[in-house]
């Protein structure tokens, strides 16, 4: 087995070591989209898998493991890469739905989720050339169309995708007519940024907002030629950069001509503090997030809404007079069914300010954990309230209020394309994808 077989030693050390995050690491570059391991390697690769899976997910998955190993059918390999996308890993996902693929290239359910598995690994390319390869499955099926449309359009080709909109053909039903009014509302808000933002591979707040009608407040300036692009990889959050971040909101908001009467925080304790600061820097009263205030206009303020429960979900799902939805940070490796209006930054892996944190002792050089801090939302909200700004924590104000007012100026069928200043509609969907890549970390 070559080379594998010294991957099958160190999976095979690593999991006798009680580490099986080691192992799933040594083993995911070799099963990941395209997969290394040949048919000779495969069982293998799949035992390796299941114990591997045992340890880290659980029996259920090891089962879905088993039937795809043992049967090697398009049904088995559908219900793991299904699973697969379900644990955010579609680089793995592919590999099995394309194998399911090669077996049944009929089937448009099959090839459909084969494209989700590699848009939301950010292999659009990929994806339209798996959907151009399949042309008589594309004249039966609108959401195949639709996929090849909205991937052309995720690889930054604008054009090419004003060229697939116009193929799409009528939609059947309430669904495929949704699909094609996501696709025309990122074209609209795309043309109507046209000579402002670049629009480019680096062009991160212009595309956040192109996807999503979102503003996108802060850039992370670690490793942006690097790979990361704007995106945070880990990151230890601050009270301090809370207290920006509510200045943020308030610039942005003043050059949309938008001042909210009162904070609306949602439920969770993350979202309780960085609602309570913001009320007090902003002076306005702040309003816990119920059925019954679910209706009020004010800024919406959640911590993350990663966190937030699927029933609050559905409820920030349409937009309403006077409320805009800020989200403080955004995990951007997850698709969601909810794209906040504002968003602070994106990570992979953040820790919040009130949590354990891993600082470095000043007197050894070493690492130390900080213990988390338990202290009533209010007592913790005031500290931040209270924390003044310095000359260089808003060195880019005049960029971020710059790009405010051009997304005044950008309409979506007649309406507002910022989400902040919309009262109608849903609010779109958060991607994982779209034309700038960056890096991710196991």
């Amino acid at each position: 087995m070559g080379r594998f077989a010294d991957a099958l030693s160190r999976i095979d050390d690593a999991l006798q070591a009680g580490d099986a995050r080691a192992a799933f690491s040594t083993l995911r570059p070799w099963l990941a989209f395209p997969p290394r391991v040949d048919d000779a390697d495969w069982p293998a690769a799949l035992d390796a898998l299941r114990r591997v899976g045992r340890e880290i997910v659980g029996d259920a998955f090891v089962e879905m493991v088993n039937a795809a190993r043992e049967s090697d059918d398009v049904q088995a390999l559908y219900d793991l890469g299904y699973e697969l996308i379900e644990q955010e890993l579609p680089d793995l996902a592919a590999t099995f739905l394309a194998r399911a693929v090669r077996k049944r290239p009929d089937l448009p359910g099959l090839l459909s989720e084969l494209v989700t598995a590699l848009e939301r690994d950010g292999r659009h390319g990929e994806a339209c050339r798996r959907l151009l390869g399949a042309p008589d499955l594309l004249a039966k099926a609108f959401p195949l169309r639709y996929l090849l449309a909205w991937n052309t359009a995720l690889r930054g080709d604008l054009a090419g995708a004003r060229t697939r909109i116009a193929t799409l053909g009528d939609p059947a039903n309430g669904e495929e007519a949704e699909m094609r009014a996501r696709l025309e509302a990122v074209l609209q808000r795309a043309e109507g940024l046209r000579g402002f933002a670049p629009l480019d591979g680096d062009d991160l707040r212009g595309w956040h907002f192109v996807l999503h009608g979102a503003c996108l407040l802060r850039l992370s300036p670690h490793g942006f030629k690097e790979g990361m692009r704007g995106r945070y990889a880990y990151t230890q959050d601050s009270e301090l950069r809370c207290r920006e971040a509510v200045e943020r909101v308030r610039v942005t908001l003043r050059a949309m001509g938008v001042a909210p009467a009162r904070v609306l925080s949602l439920p969770d304790r993350d979202s309780a503090i960085l609602g309570e600061a913001a009320a007090r820097v902003l002076d306005v009263p702040r309003v816990a997030w119920s059925s019954e205030t679910s209706g009020e206009p004010g800024l919406i303020v959640a911590y993350d809404l990663g966190a937030v429960l699927p029933d609050t979900l559905a409820e920030l799902r349409p937009h309403r007079p006077g409320q805009v939805l800020w989200e403080h940070a955004s995990r951007w490796v997850g698709d969601r069914p909810v794209a906040a209006d504002l968003v602070t930054y994106v990570y992979q892996y953040n820790v919040t300010p009130w949590a354990e944190h891993v600082v470095v002792d000043r007197a050894t050089g070493g690492a130390i954990r900080t213990h988390a801090d338990d202290s009533p939302p209010d007592v913790i909200a005031a500290r931040i309230a209270e924390l003044a700004l310095g000359d260089n924590d808003l060195l880019d104000r005049t960029v971020l209020v710059d790009f405010a007012r051009a997304c005044l100026n950008v309409r979506v069928d007649g309406e507002p394309g910022a989400g902040a200043l919309r009262e109608v509609g849903l609010r779109a969907r958060q991607v994982t994808g779209g034309p700038v890549q960056s890096s991710r970390f196991l």
